[in-house]
């Protein structure tokens, strides 16, 4: 009955105080302009994001590639056929998605085997063989009809799905295909007119028709297929999944800082270590059992590197998300819990930008990433340094130090950094992340006394300046 009783009085006092939104005290009035503030700010942040953010992935789909793939043609025949193909591919208008250069075959003693080899490791995207004496045999099959001649046997192509499915499937399967159609439809037009005037017209069409219907023709030779299905989820989805599970954890470490009171209590070095050995042993679990999910699912791991390609495996995954787990630690130094969400979802539309285009634009945007980070990582440092020396922390002296660590850093980062600092104390910085005081009540509960709802207005009012405070902790606010 007593725990009734309570619960009632509570709800009594709460009743007291709740008002509804449209409510015109100042109160209300307060906590309706702090919600609209907060909410309409919230929707025209989230529109920016669509024009600023999500164009970059909608400008990778809009023109694909953004450059042509290199490709080889090496001519092992020397005759009629060859010299056709060659001149054929070399006549290519630019609307290919492949740029054919013709390659001697002198630089490939082994043969048609050595280019798919080259093609193998990556040399070029895709080479096309004609293979030796295919004029040869055309020529004898025309002469003394040969029922097991075959067209394909005089061109092969050389390509690699699992160097990049999509640029497989979408730019050089259809472009080859289409040029060597081409081809083989021109060389059988020309073939027919020739033998039309050949003794042994009616030998052919009885014995070997298919000298006559399809005299070059080719094998599209795939190195290595894309034939595990699985793989997609590890090689594209997946990696989307990492940034946000290292996402989770930085939130989930500042959650258990903030929980234990250490933003507080611990002094700069430990807090710093602590934050760092989170990240290090965090992930080092995490990318483990994420590696057995695959595993489990019969991801092959051993095609390359043998028995030690698990282990290869798990280590490449710690690695890429210990990296992002310790961006993100950084950056929520300097953007609070309030802005990082909306750097991961920039983080996260670039890198799957990244992925949908070709591996030849990945790997530049992955170096180009790459150079970003460690510019970002070397201003931070480079601000650390000037506030553990006591030194003002200006644009050209963040320069400097960049310079001087043989780091590129443009100006308009460091100028950008120098403005967020100003008059901030760093090292307070370091130790209040994710510190931020909560919203401020629309209204203290009911007084039980005169006096009480006296001081009712000024608790309530220096509650708001707290507020305010928390807000504008890095220098700006996210509405100001």
């Amino acid at each position: 009955m007593s725990s009734v009783s309570s619960a009632s009085c509570e709800r009594k006092e709460m009743g007291s105080t709740m008002r509804g939104f449209s409510d015109r005290s100042k109160e209300g009035a307060v906590a309706r302009a702090t919600y609209l503030k907060i909410f309409v700010g919230g929707c025209f942040m989230t529109v920016v994001l669509i024009f600023a953010v999500f164009s970059i992935f909608w400008g990778a789909l809009w023109k694909i590639p953004a450059h042509n793939l290199p490709g080889w043609v090496v001519d092992f025949d020397g005759g009629l056929i060859g010299q056709s193909v060659v001149q054929a591919l070399s006549a290519q208008p630019g609307a290919s998605k492949v740029t054919w250069t013709v390659v001697p075959a002198s630089q490939f003693p082994g043969g048609a085997h050595e280019v798919g080899a080259a093609v193998l490791e990556e040399h070029t995207w895709v080479a096309i063989v004609i293979n030796p004496d295919s004029s040869s045999r055309l020529t004898a099959s025309l002469t003394a009809p040969n029922a097991t001649y075959n067209g394909a046997d005089a061109i092969t192509v050389f390509a690699v799905e699992g160097r990049n499915e999509n640029a497989f499937r979408s730019l050089i399967r259809p472009s080859v295909q289409g040029i060597m159609d081409g081809i083989s439809q021109a060389t059988a037009i020309q073939v027919a007119q020739r033998a039309s005037s050949l003794p042994t017209l009616i030998s052919i069409l009885t014995t070997s028709p298919q000298t006559i219907v399809s005299p070059v023709s080719y094998r599209f030779d795939n190195l290595a297929p894309f034939d595990m299905p699985i793989a997609t989820a590890v090689t594209f989805v997946g990696l989307i999944y990492q940034l946000i599970l290292s996402f989770f954890i930085v939130m989930i470490g500042t959650s258990a800082r903030e929980a234990a009171g250490f933003g507080k209590t611990l002094p700069t070095r430990s807090l710093i270590i602590l934050r760092l050995a989170s990240c290090f042993g965090a992930y080092f679990v995490i990318s483990l059992f994420y590696c057995l999910l695959s595993l489990a699912f019969q991801l092959d791991l051993t095609r390359k590197f043998g028995h030690g390609g698990f282990m290869i495996f798990w280590m490449l995954n710690y690695v890429n998300m210990l990296a992002v787990g310790l961006a993100l630690e950084a950056l929520l130094t300097l953007l609070t819990q309030k802005f990082i969400p909306f750097f991961m979802l920039t983080w996260i539309i670039t890198n799957l930008s990244g992925l949908s285009t070709t591996s030849l634009a990945q790997r530049a945007l992955y170096y180009s990433e790459r150079e970003i980070e460690a510019s970002d990582l070397a201003a931070s440092y480079a601000a650390l340094i000037l506030a553990d020396e006591g030194i003002e922390i200006t644009a050209d002296k963040i320069v400097a130090l960049t310079n001087a660590a043989n780091v590129e850093l443009e100006p308009i980062w460091a100028t950008l950094l120098e403005k967020a600092l100003a008059g901030k104390n760093v090292k307070e910085l370091l130790l209040n992340v994710g510190a931020g005081g909560g919203a401020p009540a629309a209204g203290s509960a009911a007084p039980a006394a005169g006096a009480a709802a006296a001081e009712a207005p000024k608790e309530e009012e220096k509650k708001e300046e707290e507020k305010e405070e928390s807000d504008d902790d890095m220098g700006f606010g996210l509405f100001d």
